[in-house]
């Protein structure tokens, strides 16, 4: 039997004593952090994978640098591993603190692409003003 395609919300992918982290799904079904985590080699994975899991237990990181808020942006966070970049904003009407990862890539020059900032602006949008609505789809599988 077939799958059904997912529709926009978000996917639980990390669920930790401090902090839920999850994957934005697009309207076509697609899970673009995951997609971005699938193509990197091991050793970005593990470093990628031990970042979140140390923000999802504790809610925090210690070094400022892996994690950090990106100025000008009304609440857009970047994770950072080596040249990779996972950007993501938090959910607030949520029992326990809520991450939504948008979308990761590699970065090439010195700041963040306004391109890649205005992305998860938008998915940002999108996700809160589904939640107003009470109508985000939340895939917890």
């Amino acid at each position: 039997m077939k799958e059904a395609t997912k529709t926009e919300g978000i996917q639980l992918s990390i669920k930790g004593r401090n902090t839920y982290i999850y994957s934005y799904i697009n309207n076509r079904g697609e899970d673009l952090p995951k997609e971005y985590y699938d193509s990197l080699d091991v050793k970005a994975k593990i470093k990628i994978l031990r970042l979140l899991k140390k923000f999802s237990e504790t809610g925090q990181m210690s070094n400022r640098e892996k994690f950090k808020k990106l100025p000008g942006t009304n609440g857009i966070f970047e994770f950072k591993s080596d040249h990779h970049r996972i950007l993501c904003f938090f959910l607030e009407n949520q029992r326990l603190k809520s991450l939504v990862l948008t979308h990761g890539f590699k970065k090439e020059k010195a700041r963040t692409p306004q391109a890649e900032i205005e992305k998860t602006k938008s998915i940002k949008n999108g996700i809160i003003a589904l939640e107003k609505k009470n109508v985000l789809k939340i895939y917890k599988e």
